[in-house]
């Protein structure tokens, strides 16, 4: 979900472009997107736009005539600077709004439409978007406190609740803990003054930073690659990698369609996190620290099994491959045997080494995984964008996951065996091949399509994107 840094973005791109001009018309393709009917959306018509604002993570343009158009792009909703009466075309196109000199276009790159558009009169109706969480990088100290301590929750979700803070979504709280050095599980009564102090400066040099460097971008050009996962974080989305400061790996925390990004060493003592879903299934077999876990990836390597982060595997849908398992882990020290197992590495148990590509597409896509099924329900039938996509196509020596000949483009959907160096090496090379024949490559984790199919859609997005005007 575009955080404060991004909205503040589209505000100083949008300023130069719409303040003091006339919103000749706006164009809806969806008629769910509109949550208001008092005024009706024609009152926009021929009205000037005479400021651009944020509340919270909400976009407001304030009009001629005291109106307001209230934007919220939700998760997966991003907007688009064409040239003027630009069409809305495909499924991810939501509305249009005309000006003399272009239009901005709104898309969501989501099967579940949560953006929304509201239109009101006057100042008082704005106060029912307003959710009264403090502005940090215009607060001092103590109001950051009283709004901190208001409530005892965790830190993560403190700094992420907009009735304590505004414009702080899962992305940019990950990189303000990692500053602050503090575990996105401490609760927060339990922060000392020191603490505080930490985090409330980290909380503002994040923000200023980023926001800052968002700004100057969209002075040169209209911020259409706006993502939650940014070269340059810590540990957002970089689950897996070296932490930039330590070097360890950086773990997560699942929990419904949102993820926790943290640095065990840097943050929590080298502490593993409890993951809500594994750590209650996997019980006596959960690595309690970092070191434990490397322990445990050491000892499988050396008895001849493949390498992985610990997870179990997702099921794998009706006609699937197999379990997907390979052998267990070592026994524990009391002799009893893990009833952890390791995901096969790419390749193994799947017939990938005999085969021609064009027989061993075949076979793959009798072998669907659920992450693949998922993501091909979106993609099939030209659904994306009226994007054509093909599953298990083979080019060359390699059979690519998902291709779209039209867009050069590539997804590979990865096990966490992915995350380990040797078989990144492998990745990395393959990508520079399929780079050489002009296809660019994405790659997701298969837990990503699992449980953030909306943020997922929305990156492929903005790769098949066309350049804007």
């Amino acid at each position: 979900m575009p955080e404060l840094p991004d909205v503040v973005a589209y505000i100083a791109a949008l300023e130069p472009r719409v303040v003091g001009r006339r919103l000749a018309a706006v164009r809806l393709a969806s008629p769910f997107l509109l949550r208001t009917f008092d005024p009706p959306i024609r009152e926009v018509e021929g009205r000037r736009v005479v400021g651009l604002r944020r509340l919270g993570k909400r976009l407001v343009f304030d009009l001629e005539n005291n109106l307001h158009i209230v934007l919220h792009l939700m998760i997966s909703g991003r907007l688009h600077w064409r040239a003027s009466a630009a069409k809305l075309a495909g499924k991810m196109a939501l509305a249009a709004f005309d000006f003399e000199n272009g239009t901005l276009v709104l898309t969501e790159a989501s099967s579940r439409k949560r953006a929304s558009l509201h239109l009101v009169r006057g100042e008082a109706a704005l106060s029912d978007f307003e959710r009264g969480g403090l502005e940090v990088l215009g607060a001092d100290l103590e109001s950051f406190r009283r709004a901190l301590m208001r409530e005892n929750h965790t830190v993560k979700r403190a700094l992420t609740d907009p009735r304590l803070f505004s414009g702080i979504g899962n992305a940019y709280s990950d990189e303000i803990l990692h500053r602050a050095r503090l575990s996105p599980a401490k609760w927060t009564s339990r922060l000392t003054e020191e603490e505080i102090d930490r985090l409330y400066r980290a909380t503002r040099d994040t923000l200023e930073e980023w926001t800052g460097r968002f700004v100057a971008e969209a002075a040169k050009a209209f911020p259409e690659k706006v993502t939650a996962f940014r070269d340059g974080m810590a540990v957002h989305g970089r689950y897996g990698k070296p932490c930039p400061d330590c070097g360890s790996p950086v773990q997560r925390i699942v929990y419904a369609e949102n993820e926790s990004n943290y640095c065990a060493t840097c943050q929590t003592g080298g502490k593993l996190l409890a993951d809500r879903a594994l750590s209650q299934l996997l019980k006596g077999d959960w690595p309690k620290t970092l070191d434990e876990l490397e322990e445990r990836k050491g000892s499988a390597m050396g008895s001849g099994t493949a390498g992985a982060p610990l997870t179990l595997p997702t099921p794998p849908a009706r006609g699937g491959r197999g379990d997907g398992l390979g052998p267990p882990l070592p026994a524990r020290e009391d002799g009893a045997e893990s009833s952890l197992r390791l995901v096969l590495p790419a390749g193994e148990g799947r017939g990938e080494g005999g085969p021609r590509p064009v027989e061993r597409a075949r076979e793959l896509r009798k072998r669907t995984t659920n992450a693949e099924a998922l993501l091909w329900r979106s993609l099939r039938s030209r659904r994306f964008g009226r994007l054509k996509f093909r599953r298990q196509h083979p080019v060359g020596g390699y059979v690519l996951d998902f291709y779209c000949d039209e867009a050069r483009l590539a997804i590979e959907l990865d096990g966490e065996q992915h995350a380990m160096e040797k078989q990144s090496a492998v990745d990395e090379a393959r990508t520079e091949e399929l780079a050489k024949r002009g296809i660019r490559v994405l790659r997701f984790w298969n837990n990503d399509i699992l449980q953030n199919i909306d943020g997922v859609l929305m990156r492929i997005s903005e790769a098949v994107a066309p350049p804007s005007s």
